[in-house]
């Protein structure tokens, strides 16, 4: 699915002798794999339909088992690694975006830390403007007073 350079791919449940390009039972969530400048790179999955489907038998495909290895550690083990390929070796993390509908508590820890810190200038700001105030009135007594 998608666009020219921004892919994005639907998790669906699939009978066995169905096509892939053919109907589909349920969508049980996507992978953005791309990050554009609206979009970040992102899963979503609903845990609930999937660990009912893999309970009564579903087997994912190889791209979707290492989807689930790495974003839902609890569904599906990490796939065998094939001994002597090249993919033993570590690979760096890349930084992904988790749905904030899925995982609601980092979501709302990190916008309580910002607000706070937006809070937390807005008082600097506040009490700088107020120095200046009364250093401003202080100048205006004090030239009243000489005259």
């Amino acid at each position: 699915m998608g666009c020219r350079n921004h892919p994005y791919w639907k998790i669906i449940v699939q009978g066995d002798k169905k096509k892939l390009t053919g109907k589909y039972i349920e969508e049980v969530g996507f992978w953005q794999p791309r990050a554009g400048k609206i979009v970040k790179r992102s899963v979503a999955l609903n845990k609930h339909k999937l660990r009912y489907w893999l309970s009564v038998g579903a087997e994912p495909t190889l791209g979707v088992q290492r989807i689930l290895a790495k974003f839902g550690p609890e569904f599906y083990p990490k796939p065998v690694i094939p001994f002597g390929s090249k993919s033993l070796y570590e690979k760096p993390e890349k930084k992904t975006f988790v749905n904030p509908f899925t995982d609601n508590r980092e979501h709302t820890l990190l916008k309580r830390q910002e607000l706070q810190y937006k809070a937390m200038l807005q008082e600097e700001i506040n009490r700088v403007e107020r120095k200046k105030r009364v250093q401003a009135e202080a100048y205006a007594t004090l030239g009243a007073a000489a005259s």
